[in-house]
């Protein structure tokens, strides 16, 4: 959705409008699932050792889909903000500006979305951390629970838990990179 449009125009306005509204909502739902994302992690931390693996494993995965939405949603923020000043800056800047500049970038990744997705991408280390040791106190001289079937995300012959843990490394890893390249990476 580029500003097309010459400054001061009309159609230059109901651009700029139709990006703050699609900006809006967008980060409008992205806060709402970040809420409630960080909301089962809070809830689970909270319940300890009561919870069973099946469904802290439930919550990893409800959470890793938060996770990568929200990475989603803070790049095209990112960008819609970007196209936003930028059409309004002029296009010969002095040194002054510049350096304005160059520190509002620098500020702008401690917004409070952006502290959202810090506290976020910790708690989801957490998680994480509580999901593997979850993992080590696997049962093995037990019949797994009627929702756990392991034969459904793995090879019959896959090694329990070590299959389920090597997918849980890679996954979170790959979520923690994705959540703090969206909340240090540029508009491009």
């Amino acid at each position: 959705m580029p500003i097309s449009h010459p400054e001061g125009l009309a159609k230059s306005a109901i651009e700029q409008k139709r990006l703050e509204c699609v900006s809006d909502i967008l980060m409008v739902g992205n806060d709402i699932q970040m809420v409630i994302g960080t909301s089962y992690m809070i809830s689970v931390f909270a319940l300890g050792t009561s919870i069973d693996t099946y469904h802290l494993h439930l919550v990893f995965d409800i959470v890793s889909f938060v996770g990568v939405s929200s990475a989603a949603a803070l790049v095209c923020w990112t960008y819609c903000n970007v196209r936003l000043h930028r059409s309004a800056a002029p296009k010969d800047l002095s040194t002054h500006l510049l350096s304005r500049h160059f520190t509002t970038l620098r500020s702008a990744h401690f917004t409070p979305r952006h502290h959202a997705t810090y506290l976020f991408a910790l708690l989801y280390l957490a998680l994480t951390i509580l999901l593997c040791i979850s993992l080590d106190n696997w049962a093995l001289d037990h019949e797994p629970g009627r929702c756990y079937f392991t034969h459904l995300v793995t090879t019959p012959t896959a090694g329990h838990p070590s299959a389920d843990k090597i997918y849980v490394s890679i996954t979170s890893s790959w979520m923690i990179l994705v959540m703090l390249a969206a909340a240090f990476s540029g508009a491009r």
